[in-house]
């Protein structure tokens, strides 16, 4: 199991269907999974009614979630630590965004798409010029 055919799936399920008209912005939260021997990291996407490059706390104006909001990721996977974590996923995301199956899904009608942890940073994965 890779990164991306974790990824894959849950993304193709996500985008199914359009977004809706009310979302600017996308933001993929990650946050720690379970404790013991499975220990993981998670992952959500959701949609916010705004935008605002400048404006670190945009993400957290949410009006949109797909059915499956989130999704396990084993430390096989993002490794041990949260900057590996994020690291991996900052990677794995542009990964996707380049590609037609994805990039053209999640770019559409959107402003911004932001990745961190819930209650960190957000870092600016992609943004609409002009």
């Amino acid at each position: 199991m890779t990164l991306d055919s974790t990824l894959a799936p849950w993304l193709e399920q996500a985008l199914q269907s359009p977004l809706p008209d009310a979302v600017v912005g996308l933001s993929f939260n990650l946050s720690e999974g379970a404790a013991g021997d499975d220990a993981s990291f998670c992952i959500e996407l959701v949609g916010t009614d705004r935008f605002d490059a400048q404006d670190p706390d945009w993400a957290c104006d949410e009006v949109w979630a797909p059915e499956v909001r989130e999704i396990e990721l084993p430390y096989s996977l993002t490794g041990h630590h949260w900057e590996d974590c994020l690291a991996a996923l900052h990677t794995a995301l542009l990964q996707a965004l380049a590609t037609p199956r994805f990039g053209p899904r999640l770019t559409a009608q959107v402003q911004g798409i932001g990745l961190g942890f819930v209650d960190g940073d957000l870092q600016l994965l992609w943004q609409r010029d002009g």
